[in-house]
């Protein structure tokens, strides 16, 4: 696990970066999640946005859409198609969790909300 200081970002580009830790080194450790954008998504999910356009995500600043068109980012409201590879997911709580956290809102939002708390701003992905 790599832990970043207040105000820098994850850079998939850069091999060294943060402070790394060995959880089985006997030094207590205590973490608090403050935020996690996307937190109602698992990578691997499946979503289609507002104009019905199907992605996968990955992460939060990382979407692909089946189309492979811009932008990547699918516009609110999402609608969960599969779940951990559970392509049947319409009556789960999953699919609920989705629709209620993105019946208002944008992904523009979600993103600077997090860049707000992280003091950061997310790093493209270099996969696009």
């Amino acid at each position: 696990m790599v832990v970043l200081f207040v105000g820098r970002s994850y850079d998939s580009r850069l091999e060294e970066q943060g402070e790394s830790f060995d959880p089985d080194d006997d030094i207590p450790l205590t973490f608090d999640l403050v935020f996690r954008p996307y937190a109602f998504l698992e990578p691997g999910d499946e979503v289609a946005d507002a104009a019905g356009r199907p992605c996968n995500f990955d992460d939060p600043w990382n979407w692909h859409p089946f189309d492979g068109a811009e932008p990547h980012e699918p516009t609110w409201p999402l609608t969960l198609l599969a779940h951990n590879s559970q392509a049947d997911v319409k009556a789960t709580k999953a699919a609920a969790a989705v629709a209620n956290a993105t019946r208002n809102g944008f992904h523009q939002e979600e993103r600077a909300r997090w860049s707000a708390m992280a003091r950061a701003n997310p790093t493209p992905s270099v996969n696009r």
